[in-house]
């Protein structure tokens, strides 16, 4: 025969502040995640031009100093924000190598955290 699960008498004691670390380390994952995208998503565009444009001056033999500026001079000045989104690849990278960390440091603390609080 089955037991009936009081759960009125069960003392559930749970750590509001494992709670705390655990949602706030949760919600710079998503903000790291989300910036990261964005900001990869802007650069790449460039990432990709600026690295055919190395290729192409390497098989002509041209300093890609020179054919940079051939390069942004035939770009219109509308164009600035695209040109600029380069330097963008770099720390949206570093957005989601720091969001994998904090994804394995919010395991880490939160499989520690349970062999150490047996009542949890």
């Amino acid at each position: 025969m089955k037991k009936k699960l009081d759960l009125k008498n069960r003392n559930m004691n749970i750590d509001k502040k494992f709670i705390g670390i655990v949602v706030l380390l949760s919600v710079l994952i998503i903000a790291l995640l989300i910036t990261g995208s964005i900001l990869i998503g802007l650069g790449h565009k460039n990432f990709v031009v600026y690295s055919e444009l190395m290729s192409w001056a390497k098989l002509n033999n041209l300093d890609f100093a020179e054919t940079l500026k051939i390069y942004n001079a035939n770009v219109t000045s509308s164009n600035e924000w695209t040109k600029a989104s380069i330097d963008m690849f770099a720390p949206g990278l570093t957005f989601f190598i720091l969001s994998i960390i904090l994804i394995a440091l919010t395991t880490w603390y939160g499989i520690n955290h349970k062999k150490s609080n047996k009542k949890f």
